[in-house]
């Protein structure tokens, strides 16, 4: 079964799995604070159910594990999963604080993505694109097919990473490969990411995602439910919890940069349009 929230994002459970496809094609799937909020506010009594979940004595959790897609849309001739940061939204966020909002929400969001005790799987099927690749960053597995790209392009845009992007990177593919992604701001396709370890499978097509997908879920799904839970958590503990403190300190220096006048010239271009060019 499904449902909509919004026009955003279309949800649906199957067999104890939930799936949520972000579709917001006229904004090329960007995240603004339209699109931050409506993610939050799915999560959040998620987040809460699981946590109640993990602390009783119940066997089974009211799901069993959670995959985030986006419906692709087209920019020329290539298909874009995540088009970075709603750059007409974000060109409305004037000061400091309304841009310690928008990050703060999205770093929230990546945080309670890491928490869930639960399998996490973001399914790539086009250019992962600045904070879009930082979300898929937060998840437990990574599928892509073999036209999906990940681009940092924060840097291009006076910006830097503001959801934890950058702890996220060195923990997985160690602070030199972090470094080429995040200042050189290149593309690199599936096959190349799985090679680094930034994506765990890379799928042929969109058919054979979904097949990837539940492939993957199938093997996972075997594990008891509390002895994934907690090796997760070991997982998290091993990588995020000397770096809680990095994330709260990328958060500040994204605030601290925010609008200043590289920002403001890039985004008064997009004030009075609406082409939803990417970019973070």
């Amino acid at each position: 079964m499904g449902d909509r929230l919004g026009t955003f994002v279309e949800k649906s459970i199957e067999d104890g799995v939930i799936s949520w496809r972000i579709n917001r094609p006229e904004r090329v799937n960007a995240i603004g604070m339209t699109l931050a909020k409506a993610l939050v506010d799915l999560l959040s009594p998620l987040h809460a159910d699981l946590k109640a979940w993990h602390a009783s004595s119940a066997e089974c959790p009211p799901v069993r594990a959670l995959v985030i897609s986006a419906t692709p849309t087209r920019r020329g001739r290539n298909p874009v999963w995540i088009g970075g940061g709603d750059l007409k939204e974000l060109a409305l966020l004037g000061d400091r604080e309304q841009g310690r909002a928008y990050a703060g929400a999205l770093s929230g969001f990546c945080s309670m993505l890491e928490e869930l005790p639960i399998p996490v799987v973001t399914a790539v099927n086009g250019a992962a694109i600045g904070g879009g690749a930082e979300v898929a960053l937060a998840a437990d597995i990574r599928v892509a097919t073999r036209i999906s790209t990940f681009e940092f392009r924060q840097l291009r845009v006076g910006l830097a990473t503001g959801y934890g992007g950058a702890t996220r990177l060195v923990n997985l593919v160690g602070k030199s490969m972090a470094q080429r992604l995040l200042y050189f701001a290149e593309s690199h396709d599936a096959a190349k990411l799985e090679t680094f370890g930034l994506v765990h499978k890379v799928a042929n097509d969109d058919a054979d995602l979904v097949v990837t997908v539940k492939n993957i879920l199938r093997n996972l799904l075997v594990c008891e439910p509390r002895a994934f839970a907690a090796q997760k958590e070991m997982f998290r503990i091993a990588t995020n919890q000397p770096t809680t403190a990095a994330y709260a300190a990328e958060l500040e220096q994204f605030v601290q940069i925010w609008m200043n006048p590289s920002q403001k010239r890039f985004l008064e271009r997009f004030q009075d349009t609406d082409d939803p060019s990417l970019s973070k």
